[in-house]
């Protein structure tokens, strides 16, 4: 006869192999997508980049001067 615990863990085990599967299947999924939609950019990239570069650099230029502004008015607490 099982005991509580043994049943417990059989659950544990079966939860983790579920758990597993659909994982597997959702990172599957989005992987399918993530590629086609690379292989569709990667063809029309100059295009794209002629919009997107522009974008990219200003957000990187933001994250910078907010990173410096924020090293340069820090105080510590207390």
């Amino acid at each position: 006869m099982m005991s509580a615990t043994d049943f417990s863990q059989r659950q544990a085990c079966g939860d983790h192999v579920r758990f597993l599967l659909w994982t597997s299947g959702g990172a599957l999924i989005w992987n399918i997508i993530l590629a086609y939609a690379g292989y569709i950019l990667g063809q029309n990239f100059h295009d794209i980049d002629r919009y997107v570069g522009p974008v990219a650099t200003a957000c990187v230029v933001g994250a910078v001067f907010f990173y410096l502004w924020r090293l340069a008015t820090w105080k510590p607490r207390g």
